[in-house]
């Protein structure tokens, strides 16, 4: 057996970024995927397209992340963090108890703004077809690739912002 820093479980966008990043701090990990190396946006849909079409499928995999940490907590493991793509209600005892150190999700206020400074720039003519950026005024610049507007980086639960987010 092979003693290693850092799981990361499940090989999606968020799990191959921090999979990379803990790579890069120096310290070993190893990534394990039980179905789609790669994440569910590149076979299925991504957020918020997949909360439309699966929102069962979605809100199981974001009760994993809880599931985990009670696991690790009834073990007695203080050596094992649980981190993972999921909802703030759902993990904000375990970040409170230190369980979970982190959870990641797009930011839901960022994601309503942006959703409409979207539709304004449609609606006024503002974003038309081809175009590679998106000025949101006080939101700022969002990338666009074919007729998606990314978000950007995901939003980063933890014990110092958790009790400011109800969902």
């Amino acid at each position: 057996m092979t003693d290693v820093d850092v799981v990361v479980i499940g090989a999606g966008p968020v799990g191959e970024v921090a999979a990379g990043r803990i790579a890069d701090g120096g310290l070993s990990v190893v990534l394990v995927e039980r179905e789609l190396v790669g994440g569910e946006c590149s076979y299925w849909a991504c957020i918020p397209s997949k909360t439309l079409l699966r929102p069962g499928d979605v809100l199981a995999e974001a009760r994993r992340v809880p599931g985990a940490a009670e696991a690790v907590k009834q073990s007695g493991r203080t050596d094992v963090k649980v981190t993972g793509l999921s909802l703030p209600n759902l993990c904000r005892a375990y970040i409170k108890e230190g369980v979970i150190e982190s959870i990641v999700l797009w930011n839901t206020l960022d994601l309503g703004a942006l959703t409409v400074a979207t539709a304004n720039a449609l609606a006024t003519g503002r974003l038309a077809p081809g175009a590679r950026e998106l000025d949101a005024g006080p939101f700022g610049t969002y990338e666009i690739a074919g007729d998606e507007v990314r978000l950007g980086a995901p939003f980063l639960f933890n014990k110092a912002n958790i009790d400011r987010f109800t969902f």
